[in-house]
């Protein structure tokens, strides 16, 4: 009876062990199976956009640049009327729609984020990829427009945008719309306070993209705004792999490897115990 209760009270740790690591590893998990999900509908976007007529395409960006001009020098651009709102939501819409809302992705190749963005920045939607903000220039390019993707940082469910505060000035990031590919090349990292809008202003002659997201991660009193201007093609810099890119790249894998080989190794232990247990039971019989 003693040899029992010592193997029930050794089981009983290694099940308490097990079920630390499994709460340790909820956030790793999560986020992979997010990241997943979030490639998926990347790709199912995409593959809408591929099987687009290229002149229907060219309208849609048509009618959203002609539609970036309204907002120019309009103090009533964040504060919208009914039908203003519809007349947004339709907006870079492509027939058959595979995934409600998105618009594009957003690439960052330094920091390993790969988003869709979604039309408005509803907390369901912040949860699962980027918004574009309402009253912002949409994000087709052009002079005189100021396009702002917002996302959430420190979910422990997703990553998202947790790791733009290692970008730089200097550094790119990519908005993929529709048969687009938009670059910009980071030229001003600032933090505000939530109701300051100045940093997003339009500006006649610029095209300026802007990063927005919450700071302190889980405090959240500020906003840190990561502007770039655009870039042709032809002045993309070279890739400049660095180590801090290889270690954000890097060190996932090895927390996951970490907890995999944990959790097989308490798996292993509890097999030869119960293994154990259950010999010793039949040579007592």
């Amino acid at each position: 009876m003693k040899k029992f209760g010592r193997h029930f009270i050794t089981v009983f740790i290694i099940l308490l062990f097990l079920a630390g690591i499994l709460i340790f590893s909820f956030p790793y998990v999560s986020n992979i199976i997010h990241t997943r999900t979030q490639s998926r509908v990347i790709e199912s976007y995409q593959d809408s956009v591929n099987k687009a007529d290229e002149n229907y395409l060219d309208e849609l960006i048509e009618v959203a640049r002609e539609y970036n001009k309204t907002l120019r020098n309009n103090p009533q651009r964040f504060h919208k009327t009914e039908d203003e709102l519809r007349q947004y939501h339709n907006m870079l819409r492509i027939e058959d729609e595979v995934v409600e809302g998105v618009i594009g992705s957003l690439e960052i190749e330094k920091v390993g984020i790969n988003l869709p963005i979604y039309r408005g920045t509803d907390d369901a939607i912040l949860r699962i990829g980027a918004g574009h903000i309402e009253g912002t220039s949409l994000p087709v390019g052009g002079s005189g427009t100021h396009t702002v993707i917002t996302g959430h940082r420190g979910l422990h469910t997703a990553k998202l945008l947790t790791d733009i505060d290692h970008m730089e000035v200097g550094d790119l990031f990519t908005l993929n719309i529709l048969n687009l590919r938009l670059h910009y090349i980071t030229d001003q990292i600032e933090i505000v306070l939530p109701d300051d809008f100045s940093m997003i202003a339009i500006c006649a002659d610029n095209d300026y993209a802007t990063l927005l997201t919450c700071t302190p991660i889980g405090v959240n009193t500020h906003r840190l705004l990561i502007r770039g201007i655009r870039i042709p093609d032809s002045e993309l810099p070279g890739v400049d792999f660095t180590i801090e890119e290889y270690q954000l790249n890097i060190i996932e894998y090895i927390k996951l490897y970490m907890l995999f080989m944990s959790f097989l190794l308490l798996l292993i232990l509890l097999y030869i115990l119960v293994r154990k247990a259950l010999r010793r039971n039949e040579q007592n019989k």
